[in-house]
C-alpha cells in the first residue's frame, strides 16, 4: 500500500523495524513523497518490480533476505534507473553497499533534513543519469542506421552463389564442428534485413528445421553486439530459447560478431552442443579469431579494399598467424585442464602449395579431422595441430595422421619433427615458443630419419622421446 498524496515521487521503505519505518514515513510523506514499505529484502524485490519507485531506501540486517542480498539480486534494468540509498546502524558494511549497487551510504538513524538532503541529491543525480541515458540511446540508434547502410553497401557486391564464397564457409563450419566436436556450427551474412549467405555442418543430429524469423534474430543479436562474444544456455535466454536449434536439443551456444571494414556487422558465426558443457577461455580465443578475420574475409570478397591475414590460405589450410592463436588456445587449455597436445612441422620435397594443401587435407582425414587443424608454416613445410582428451591419445592420434603421409603413394614427406605437451601446473611458453622449438628439433633430423618427437619444457616428462 502507497502513503502519502498527490504525484511526488515514490520511496520503497525497505526495514524490518517498525519504529523507524514509521519514522521514515512520516518524514518523507510530510515532505509531499509517496512512501511503499517492505519489511525484509524479498518482499523489497518483488514491490521493487510491482511498483516501480523512483528511490529505495534500504537497511541492511533483515530476516529472509538481508540488504546486501537485494542489492545483488535486483533486476539490471531496475538497477540502472532506481537508486538505493543505503541507512544502516552498522558502519562497516559501507563499503559492501556501495560495491554492490548503492548510491549512497547514511548512518541509522539520519537527521531528518540530512536525509530530505540525502534523497533529494540522489534523485536529481538518477535524473541527470536518464539524460544522459536518453542522449545515449538516440546516438546508438544512429550509430545503428550508419552501419546498417555500411553492411548494405558490403554485403549489395556479394554474390551469394559465388563457388568460393560458399567453398570457404562450407570448410570453415566443418572445421568448427569437428575441432570443437559440437553439434552444429553455421555462418549467417545479414543483407536487407535478412541472411544473405548461410552454410552450416552437423555432427550425429539431423538438419534443425531453420526458421527465418528466428534465424534473423540471432544473426542480428550477435551482428550487432557490442561485446565479442555471445555465450549461454539456450534454454536460459528467451531470444535463443525460441531458435530452432534449442528446439532440437542443443544446450550451448557460442557466438561472435563477423566483422568487416570499420568493424561494421556484417554477420554471425556461431557453435551450439547438444552436450551439457560451458565453453571455456580457449575456445572463445580461437572462436573471436576465426569469427573477426572470417568477416573480413567476405568484405574482402565483395571487393572492399581490406588488408591483412585471412583464416584460409589454401583448400585446407589455416593462416600461419590463425595456428598461432590455437597453438596459444591450446597452451592455456593444458594449463587449466592439464590437457594435451601435439604440434608436428612437416617438410615436403615440393614446395607446391597446393601440395601442402593436399597432404595437410589428408592427414586430417585420418583422423576425422576431430581436434586437427594444419596451416602453411614455410613454402614447403606445413604444421599440424592435434589435441586428444590425453598424453596417450594425442599420441596415438598424431601418429595415425603421420602413418596417412608416410604411406601415400605420391608421398614425398622428407621429415617431420613433433613436439608434444601434456598440461603444466604453470604456463611454461608462448605459442611462438612451441613453433620455435618444433621448428629448432625439425632442422636437427638426419637423412636417415623422418621421425623425431621431443617434450616441451614444463610439461608432464612422460612420453618424451626420440621416434626413428
Amino acid at each position: 500500500m502507497v502513503a502519502g498524496a498527490g504525484a511526488g515521487p515514490l520511496i520503497l521503505i525497505v526495514e524490518d523495524d517498525d519504529a523507524v519505518a514509521e519514522l521514515y514515513q512520516l518524514i518523507l510523506v510530510g515532505d509531499g513523497f509517496r512512501v511503499a514499505r517492505a519489511a525484509n529484502g524479498a518482499e523489497g524485490l518483488l514491490l521493487e518490480e510491482e511498483l516501480a519507485p523512483d528511490l529505495l531506501l534500504l537497511d541492511l540486517h533483515m530476516p529472509m533476505m538481508n540488504g546486501l542480498e537485494l542489492l545483488r539480486r535486483r533486476d539490471p534494468t531496475l538497477r540502472a534507473r532506481t537508486p538505493v540509498i543505503v541507512s544502516s546502524g552498522d558502519a562497516g558494511c559501507e563499503g559492501a553497499a556501495l560495491a554492490a549497487g548503492a548510491a549512497l551510504f547514511l548512518p541509522k538513524l539520519v537527521d531528518s533534513g540530512e536525509l530530505l538532503a540525502a534523497i533529494d541529491l540522489t534523485l536529481r543525480r538518477a535524473d541527470a543519469d536518464a539524460d544522459g541515458r536518453r542522449r545515449r540511446a538516440g546516438e546508438l540508434v544512429a550509430a545503428h542506421i550508419r552501419q546498417d547502410a555500411r553492411r548494405e553497401q558490403i554485403t549489395a557486391r556479394l554474390d551469394p552463389n559465388a563457388p568460393e564464397l560458399r567453398a570457404r564457409i562450407g570448410r570453415l563450419v566443418r572445421w568448427l564442428a569437428g575441432y570443437y566436436e559440437m553439434g552444429i556450427a553455421w555462418v549467417d551474412v545479414l543483407h536487407r534485413g535478412g541472411v544473405l549467405v548461410e552454410a552450416a555442418a552437423l555432427r550425429r543430429t539431423a538438419p534443425p528445421g531453420y526458421d527465418a524469423i528466428h534465424r534473423d534474430l540471432v544473426s542480428a543479436k550477435i551482428a550487432d553486439a557490442r561485446s565479442p562474444f555471445l555465450v549461454g544456455d539456450l534454454q536460459a535466454a528467451p531470444w535463443l530459447g525460441t531458435h530452432p536449434a534449442a528446439r532440437s536439443g542443443y544446450r550451448f551456444f557460442a557466438g561472435v560478431p563477423l566483422r568487416g571494414p570499420d568493424h561494421v556487422g556484417l554477420g554471425a558465426l556461431c557453435i551450439a552442443d547438444a552436450q551439457p558443457r560451458a565453453f571455456d577461455a580457449a575456445n572463445l580465443t580461437v572462436l573471436q579469431h576465426c569469427g573477426t578475420e572470417f568477416g573480413f574475409r567476405i568484405a574482402q570478397l565483395a571487393g572492399v579494399a581490406v588488408s591483412g591475414p585471412f583464416l584460409f590460405d589454401g583448400a585446407s589450410l589455416f593462416s600461419a598467424e590463425t595456428m598461432n592463436v590455437l597453438v596459444g588456445a591450446e597452451l592455456l587449455r593444458a594449463h587449466r585442464r592439464r590437457a594435451a597436445f601435439e604440434l608436428a612441422l612437416v617438410r615436403i620435397d615440393s614446395g607446391d602449395r597446393d601440395e601442402l594443401a593436399r597432404y595437410a587435407e589428408h592427414a586430417q582425414r585420418a583422423i576425422d579431422g576431430r581436434g586437427c587443424a594444419a596451416a602453411g608454416y614455410a613454402p614447403s613445410i606445413f604444421a599440424l595441430l592435434v589435441r586428444g582428451h590425453d598424453r596417450h591419445d594425442t599420441r596415438a592420434r598424431m601418429d595415425t595422421a603421420l602413418a596417412a603421409l608416410r604411406r601415400d603413394p605420391l608421398g614425398d614427406v622428407a621429415a617431420v619433427g613433433v613436439v608434444a605437451h601434456a598440461g603444466s601446473p604453470q604456463p611454461t611458453a608462448t605459442a611462438a615458443a612451441v613453433l620455435d622449438a618444433a621448428q629448432a628439433l625439425l632442422v636437427t633430423i638426419p637423412a636417415d630419419e623422418w621421425l623425431r618427437r621431443a617434450q616441451l619444457p614444463g610439461g608432464d616428462a612422460a612420453g618424451a622421446d626420440a621416434t626413428p
